[in-house]
């Protein structure tokens, strides 16, 4: 390591070490493989692997928790957690959240529809979703575009989770899901569902991902905390061993 680097990386931590309370850093998120889940009890997924492997390397204590996402994102907003992570930046959640500059990763939701649709069911554009119905899982942010062409175009159904959604389109509840193309993929693989359910190629919502503070939280100098670990996190992605944690992960 260059002199250069290890005096920043030097300086990041002991920044970091500074701010942060003598207790974990409670970090929340939710069961969303493969970037959030669990392995033999233990939180696990890309997401998690790449936040613990950068505050590990700030020599941060930290914990995960994993809870239905609308839970999630209320521990942040309550202070009850001192960051969410696989976030999305919207501004409604700003008046609660600080966001880094750098995404832990950037994400694509496509439509997934039963494979006895195809052909039927497209999307090359929004008004071929009108008249149909769309399953949303609740909580999910996904855009303002997203809402917007779909509020008189579409039925809207909710459910609590993806897996539940994919279950209601496989049973004829509604035409279209919008999903993360590789959490469908998971999910319908321990669903048993892949060979009923297919995506159409084209993006419905593209975002980039988070690791953000809750400005409710007793964490000291959260300003400078955050740029600590942005600094860090934006050193990482550039690494082989951020690469070699996608290539574990992504299907």
């Amino acid at each position: 390591m260059k002199p250069r680097v290890i005096l920043l990386f030097a300086c990041c931590t002991l920044l970091f070490t500074s701010t942060a309370r003598a207790e974990p850093l409670e970090i929340a998120g939710s069961w969303w493989p493969p970037y959030q889940m669990t392995e033999n009890g233990q939180p696990a997924g890309m997401g998690t692997e790449v936040i613990r492997e950068v505050l590990a390397g700030l020599d941060v204590p930290h914990r995960f928790s994993l809870v239905p996402w609308k839970r999630c994102v209320l521990m942040a907003e309550r202070g009850e957690a001192d960051a969410v992570y696989m976030i999305s930046r919207q501004k409604d959640r700003e008046s609660f959240l600080l966001y880094p500059e750098t995404p832990i990763c950037a994400s694509t939701y496509v439509f997934f529809i039963r494979k006895e649709d195809a052909g039927r069911l497209k999307f090359d554009s929004w008004e071929d979703v009108a008249g149909h119905s769309v399953g949303v899982t609740a909580g999910y942010a996904y855009s303002e575009e997203f809402w917007k062409e779909l509020k008189d175009r579409a039925g809207i159904q909710e459910a609590g989770t993806d897996e539940q959604n994919f279950l209601k389109l496989v049973n004829g509840r509604f035409d279209y899901f919008p999903c993360d193309v590789y959490v469908g993929a998971v999910l319908l693989k321990q669903l048993g569902l892949s060979d009923k359910v297919l995506f159409l190629k084209k993006p419905v919502v593209q975002k980039d991902y988070f690791l953000a503070f809750s400005r409710k939280s007793g964490l000291r100098d959260l300003p400078g905390l955050i740029r600590t670990f942005d600094a860090a996190l934006k050193k990482f992605v550039q690494s082989d061993a951020y690469a070699d944690i996608m290539a574990k992960y992504l299907p």
